[in-house]
């Protein structure tokens, strides 16, 4: 079942543009296209191909406030992407030099979108379908945020984006968010 039977198609807002234009992906219009119908439910807003309008019709909607907090260039630097649905955040990190990228979701945003959307999701659609447009080397974990402590490793750059409100013990949460950060690095919630 393609995207636009599952949910509607949705012009993008110029809220929704201004943070999915950062990260420039300019697939092929049929592999574009061919990406929209493949994944039934969209989180993040991706410009499949800006100059055709091949938007995701994704459900986020205004992240303009994060733009000023995040690095023009991560260049060599580790990330860790806690919470990544689709995983716009770490492909941008990616596009933007970063020398390793790794993101964590639980997937249980499922249970969210069948509740809300009546959506069946499997988990990480989204995610691989950007991972194969960009043959992207961001490695996905279907990991728990309060099990990161099994990654052994530490990063320079860890984004914990929407998710310390959706959690029974956020500052826990931050506890083991820092745990992961390394010497000198630094966290963006």
């Amino acid at each position: 079942m393609g995207a636009s039977e599952t949910q509607p198609i949705a012009v993008a807002t110029p809220a929704e543009r201004a943070v999915a234009d950062m990260l420039e992906i300019e697939a092929a219009p049929a592999d574009a296209r061919a990406v929209l119908d493949a994944v039934p439910f969209w989180f993040h807003t991706f410009a499949l191909n800006r100059r055709e309008g091949i938007y995701t019709p994704g459900v986020a909607r205004d992240h303009r406030y994060r733009i000023p907090a995040l690095p023009e260039r991560f260049d060599g630097l580790s990330v860790l992407d806690v919470g990544a649905f689709d995983g716009f955040y770490a492909f941008l990190a990616e596009s933007r030099g970063a020398g390793r990228v790794v993101a964590i979701d639980n997937e249980q945003y499922r249970r969210w979108v069948r509740a809300r959307w009546g959506v069946e999701l499997r988990g990480g659609e989204g995610f691989r379908a950007i991972h194969g447009l960009l043959s992207s080397s961001v490695e996905y974990r279907r990991l728990d945020a309060f099990e990161m402590g099994l990654l052994e490793e530490r990063f320079d750059l860890v984004y914990c984006f929407g998710i310390l409100h959706r959690v029974e013990n956020p500052l826990a949460l931050l506890r083991l968010t820092r745990e992961r950060v390394a010497s000198g690095g630094r966290v963006l919630v």
